[in-house]
């Protein structure tokens, strides 16, 4: 059984040094902490650098071990990260889960994080996912408190952490395609639909409008029977 912390002691770096930081829910603007890392763009990397002003656990972290609750509950390791207090003033963004300034969602101050992405256990994104257990609400913890137990797998790619499965030395074809809906481009185009009408999303078919994102779904224009069809032919 392999766990978290011994993957970081195996880097080289101390449990001790480090904080795991399991980042969810859904913001106002329909998106996910999920969504945001999706895009491998620098706007997860805004969302999580601000963080409640003058919380010691994370003042006093060297590193940040970040993951996302992903799909049916997964918790996604998405990177190893250097961490050091920056300049608040230095934020000119809005948050991009909340659509605010930082801070404004609950009106309290923010401290501003200086986030330096590690080589450190980089093999690993996207690769491994680690058990949150009943420890579901505390969203941040210390990792050398926290013994996360390793599950392989995650993203539908395998962890070259030694775990014997079957017969030593047997040889097998493991083949696997799959056709997938991304779900960062329906939430898109909510966005997209909202901006468009007022900030109410509306149905383009009856023009039924509601604020409630939940009441309305977006689907694709080209569907995908065309797709697998040509995969099936080949």
């Amino acid at each position: 059984m392999t766990t978290f912390n011994d993957l970081i002691r195996k880097a080289g770096l101390n449990p001790k040094e480090v904080i795991l930081v399991r980042h969810s829910g859904t913001g106002a603007t329909g998106l996910k902490p999920y969504d945001l890392w999706l895009e491998r763009s620098d706007r997860f990397d805004r969302y999580q650098s601000t963080q409640e002003a003058g919380r010691p656990i994370f003042r006093k972290a060297k590193y940040w071990a970040s993951f996302v609750s992903g799909p049916e509950n997964t918790t996604i390791f998405v990177s190893l990260y250097g961490a050091s207090l920056g300049d608040a003033s230095d934020v000119d963004w809005d948050c991009p889960l909340s659509g605010l300034k930082p801070g404004q969602d609950k009106n309290k101050p923010y401290d501003f994080y200086l986030l330096d992405k590690r080589e450190e256990l980089s093999r690993l994104i996207a690769k491994l996912q680690i058990r949150w257990s009943e420890s579901e609400r505390s969203w941040v913890q210390y990792a050398h408190k926290n013994e996360k137990i390793v599950e392989l797998g995650a993203m539908g790619v395998s962890l070259d952490v030694p775990e014997p499965t079957s017969e030593e030395g047997r040889r097998v074809w493991r083949t696997q395609l799959a056709i997938e809906r991304s779900g960062t481009i329906g939430k898109r185009a909510k966005l997209k639909n909202a901006e468009l009408n007022g900030g109410h999303l509306c149905c383009d078919a009856c023009q039924f409008k509601h604020p409630d994102p939940s009441m309305f779904d977006a689907h694709h224009i080209s569907p995908l029977m065309a797709e697998r069809a040509t995969i099936q032919s080949r």
